[in-house]
């Protein structure tokens, strides 16, 4: 170990933060190389797509400052877990759709179970890169739901080619901040609180991993379910009681995080004392 004026620093804390920032850019990269040629392929967005992205990005920013702790959020994170998601998010996303159309595989199906795993790949990423500073879940909720809200607005973007009409711009924005928050942001603030959740806890209950894995999942099967079922008017309720459904998942989830980092915290001040 090498001996400075704070301590002592173990080389492999430095081995592994570099291993963490190699993966993370490898992914990042990954992800820009099949995003690019879509976004360049795109035609000239008009100022009814540009109003639509705006007021969307704008929305989903706000959500997450309502449902996501506050001290918890810091620019180099935010911005971190946002290009993993818009970056790799995407761009895996993307790859994996492709694999399942080749395979003439149900998109409805392999949508839902794609976006999971490029959610997963992309929080731990996130994650690993701040593990010295990782603090708890809180941490995990927060950076997960960047990545998936940098999916979503690349998704978004991807999606413009057809200009929304200008009286729809509003309904259209509505639209993608709801999907967004049901099947991509929640779904990433959760599964990053229980990654986190499995990088600091001592103890771990498993079944909290595996409810904290699966809660994403039936979330987004029951939204493609229900739009695949119901149409038009028919589907607004179902709609609006997922999305009372995911930020109840996103609060519980906090509420429990937050409990589990307090009871950490003062087992900790015990052995300390001592």
């Amino acid at each position: 170990m090498t001996q400075t004026l704070t301590g002592t620093i173990d080389p492999r804390t430095g081995r592994r933060a570099g291993a963490s920032i190699g993966l993370y850019l490898l992914l990042a990269v990954a992800g820009l190389v099949v995003v690019t040629p879509a976004l360049l392929a795109l035609p000239d967005p008009e100022s009814t797509t540009w109003i639509s992205l705006g007021l969307s990005t704008l929305a989903l920013g706000a959500a997450g400052l309502v449902l996501l702790p506050r001290s918890r959020l810091r620019v180099a994170t935010v911005l971190l877990s946002l290009v993993m998601g818009a970056s790799f998010g995407a761009g895996g996303a993307s790859a994996l759709n492709q694999v399942a159309l080749d395979l003439r595989m149900d998109e409805q199906l392999t949508r839902p179970f794609a976006e999971e795993i490029v959610l997963l790949i992309g929080a731990i990423s996130a994650l690993l890169v701040v593990r010295n500073r990782l603090r708890g879940p809180l941490d995990g909720l927060v950076i997960g739901f960047g990545v998936g809200t940098g999916l979503a607005v690349m998704q978004i973007v991807l999606s413009s080619a057809g200009p929304p009409e200008a009286a729809s711009v509003g309904v259209v924005a509505i639209w993608q901040v709801l999907s967004g928050l049901a099947t991509q942001a929640v779904p990433g603030a959760i599964l990053g609180a229980t990654i986190a959740y499995v990088l600091v806890a001592r103890g771990r209950r498993w079944d909290v991993v595996i409810a904290g894995l699966a809660a994403p999942l039936v979330l987004r099967l029951g939204w493609e379910a229900s739009l695949l079922v119901l149409s038009g008017r028919r589907a607004v309720p179902v709609v609006v009681l997922l999305i009372a459904v995911a930020i109840a998942l996103l609060l519980i989830t906090r509420r429990v995080a937050t409990r589990f980092e307090a009871r950490e915290a003062a087992s900790v001040r015990p052995a300390a004392r001592g």
